[in-house]
């Protein structure tokens, strides 16, 4: 994550999710895609499992919620969780 942001701000449904936050919630898509070639297959597999089924309730709250300061970061870690998806299928050749 790019600052310090208070992250407890966020639903507590999304709790769980604000170490995943601090760690993939990278805004610079230069910087995301390095870090998604240094992440390991099961790093990327970790993030996608947990963030991908909740992609609808993540955009559900940001369509309503995209006022709010901590809201980018939530939106910044699914972008970070489809493109994880998406570098997993490419390395299996997909």
């Amino acid at each position: 994550m790019e600052d310090d942001r208070d992250l407890t701000e966020l639903p507590s449904e999304f709790h769980d999710l604000i170490p995943l936050i601090a760690r993939w919630a990278v805004g610079d898509d230069v910087d995301r895609d390095a870090m998604m070639q240094a992440a390991t297959g099961e790093e990327l597999q970790q993030l996608y499992a947990a963030v991908g089924p909740r992609l609808a309730a993540i955009d559900a709250y940001l369509d309503e919620h995209d006022h709010e300061e901590v809201a980018p970061y939530l939106g910044m870690l699914a972008e970070a969780a489809v493109e994880a998806q998406m570098d997993l299928d490419s390395r299996a050749g997909s």
